[in-house]
């Protein structure tokens, strides 16, 4: 059975556009950015999305499966180092996951990873926003980690000190 209620599909600029209003509401989102990563719609997530919802965001998924970033579309401090790390390829700072977004607009759900050949520090997690009063609020954070290189720390002090 098909919903009536399927909602207009998402355009790329509209992905852009969430994106840079939860990057300057919420400053987790600062880092590099290279390409988009898959981000799997879990139970425990889909708890905070309608059944309408989420076959908007399956077909969605779908639309934008093979949906590169775009240096220039995203508003941050560093998007000017992402044509490099393109290139690279594996000096790559921060994956982010293409934003689940409910039909309404009002619900994103976004899956992040930094780290990389050049970091001591590698990190990541899954971020539930929702739209209030007109700013992006987090109100939900999953499977959030951190993970500190120690030996590699160690080799900065010891070079540091020489």
């Amino acid at each position: 059975m098909t919903s009536c209620n399927k909602g207009k599909d998402l355009t790329e600029e509209e992905i852009y556009n969430i994106l840079n209003e939860i990057i300057a509401d919420d400053s987790v989102l600062g880092p590099i950015y290279f390409k988009f990563s898959d981000l799997y719609l879990a139970d425990n997530y889909k708890k905070h999305f309608s059944n309408d919802d989420v076959e908007f965001i399956y077909r969605q998924k779908s639309l934008f499966a093979k949906m590169k970033i775009r240096p220039n579309k995203l508003k941050t401090n560093y998007s000017r180092f992402l044509k490099v790390y393109e290139e690279l390829n594996d000096g790559i700072l921060v994956h982010i996951s293409l934003p689940i977004i409910s039909i309404d607009r009002k619900t994103v759900l976004i899956g992040f990873e930094s780290g990389g050949n050049c970091n001591m520090c590698e990190s990541g997690g899954k971020y539930l926003y929702k739209k209030i009063n007109n700013r992006w609020k987090r109100i939900e954070t999953y499977e959030e980690w951190i993970s500190i290189n120690i030996k590699r720390k160690q080799q900065q002090i010891t070079a540091a000190q020489i």
